[in-house]
């Protein structure tokens, strides 16, 4: 029986047929006999590969499956190759002519019954186009249902008020409408900017079934955000599980094509029942792994109009000096764990955010860290940790976000100056809203703000896996839309 990269076997004692179902017992023991980090499929037909060998003047071999993690071929009565033998030139050619140059390398040789050798290659894109087109090969095969070319991202912005969300956490779709030029522009280029993010789309007949989009906000991390999927029953052959299923694979897999990738996160509202049983649920059975992250937040939408107060006596605020960075690093050590430092680039020498807000800098894109300390009387008390992204990149504008930390006990004056004056940092770059991250554990920074600007009966998480666990992740969301019927507290609200 095969699942999403696994295959899994069970001795059945006895059942009955009924017309083209087999009904049984439950067999006493589930035994998964196969678990591989890279899903294969077969490529488009006529996909071969050229391998430059001495003894083979001109050979192509035929390609059976492709992955992220190499391809496999099958080669002719009489054919060898050595396991370990590096190629470091060779060129795949598809159906559209366009050669794909890799270097790859000999991983296995297996022959089959009738005598005919399998060889598994690993490969690596040798130029950036060939890794763009390499790419695209792969996602293609992999998914063909979904779209990820931008030709989609208009029609995206009405799937996302049918859906309902715009209408999560107490907002609603006029508060997006200031977004839309931005997201559209945005969603248009993606397509060309694949090392930084992805859009998914669904077509069907009725228009766009659902979307799905991740972005690479921090060095080595993926954040998956922007679900949303059309009420009723997706029209044949797709279905509601079938969608969020394709939606999820297609996405998620796009991040695992990166070779710098090391986490995968996204900021869920456990509300929603879907969400609550494929994140929350899958952090929560891997939490002995070290290398999960379920952290409740709080998220409220922050004015940046709205200017108050002068500051205390005896605090000045100021950027952070190098060891007040040291000292906010040590701090974030104490007050959290590893993968939560690691995945938002918040280490000492990850603080200033450069690798990350450099490539988007060098796509035309807007991002940016800004680190900001209170003193009382010289001494640090509390930082402010500011990033911005790029315009349209998220609706609920979660690039745009601000945390607190403190650094010394007591000291929500600080905290209050710190708010204020990230307002007038925003405001300067063009943005009348910010979020402000209020994570469990470090308090409420702004205890009397009105109901609808902490998003009234949310209960968002922040979610983190490492890369390692993403084929587990993978899975389980293929046997959470495996076309169980869910119960009717289960059913989805849009």
């Amino acid at each position: 029986m095969a699942g999403y990269n696994s295959v899994y076997r069970m001795r059945l004692q006895e059942g009955t047929w009924e017309k083209d179902q087999l009904r049984t017992p439950l067999p006493e023991r589930l035994l998964r006999i196969r678990h591989r980090a890279h899903r294969r499929v077969a490529p488009p037909p006529a996909t071969r590969i050229h391998l430059p060998l001495p003894t083979w003047p001109g050979q192509e071999c035929e390609v059976l499956d492709v992955s992220f993690g190499g391809l496999g071929v099958r080669l002719l009565p009489g054919e060898k190759l050595e396991p370990g033998t590096v190629l470091p030139s060779s060129t795949l050619v598809t159906e559209d002519g366009a050669p794909i140059h890799l270097r790859a390398e000999i991983r296995h040789v297996s022959v089959t019954a009738v005598g005919t050798s399998v060889c598994g290659l690993r490969v690596e894109p040798l130029t950036g186009l060939d890794m763009n087109r390499w790419r695209e090969l792969v996602t293609r095969s992999l998914c063909p249902t979904t779209r990820t070319d931008g030709s989609l991202v208009e029609p995206l912005w009405q799937l996302f008020i049918d859906s309902g969300y715009f209408s999560l956490a107490s907002h609603s779709a006029e508060g997006f409408e200031d977004l839309r030029t931005s997201f559209v522009d945005l969603g248009r280029r993606a397509a060309h900017l694949p090392h930084l993010m992805c859009l998914t789309a669904w077509p069907s007949s009725r228009g766009v079934e659902g979307t799905l989009a991740i972005m690479k906000p921090y060095r080595a991390t993926w954040l998956i955000h922007q679900l949303a999927k059309r009420p009723g029953s997706s029209p044949p052959p797709g279905s509601t599980a079938g969608v969020l299923r394709d939606l999820y694979v297609r996405t998620v897999e796009h991040a695992q094509s990166d070779p710098g990738f090391q986490w995968l996160g996204a900021y869920i509202e456990s509300t929603v029942p879907f969400i609550h049983r494929a994140h929350s649920g899958f952090a929560r059975r891997m939490a002995d792994t070290d290398r999960t992250l379920l952290l409740p937040v709080r998220m409220v939408d922050v004015s940046s109009t709205e200017m108050s107060g002068a500051l205390p006596v005896g605090m000045t605020l100021g950027p952070a000096t190098p060891g007040e960075l040291k000292l906010l690093a040590s701090q974030i050590a104490r007050l959290r764990p590893a993968s939560y430092i690691e995945a938002l680039d918040l280490s000492l020498e990850s603080l200033d955010l450069a690798a990350a807000a450099g490539a988007w800098r060098e796509a035309g894109l807007e991002r940016e860290r800004h680190i900001l300390v209170a003193r009382r009387r010289g001494r640090p008390v509390a930082a402010a940790v500011m990033e911005v992204g790029q315009r349209g990149a998220n609706p609920f504008r979660l690039l745009d976000a601000m945390r607190l930390f403190p650094l010394a006990p007591e000291e929500q004056e600080a905290h209050q100056a710190l708010l204020n004056a990230a307002r007038g940092w925003y405001s300067r770059r063009g943005r009348d809203t910010f979020v402000l991250m209020e994570e469990e554990g470090l308090g409420r920074h702004i205890p009397a703000v009105p109901a609808g600007d902490v998003h009234g009966g949310a209960q968002p998480y922040l979610w983190l896996i490492s890369a390692e666990l993403v084929p587990e992740f993978l899975e389980h969301i293929h046997m959470q839309t495996a076309g169980r019927l869910p119960t009717l507290s289960e059913k989805e609200l849009s």
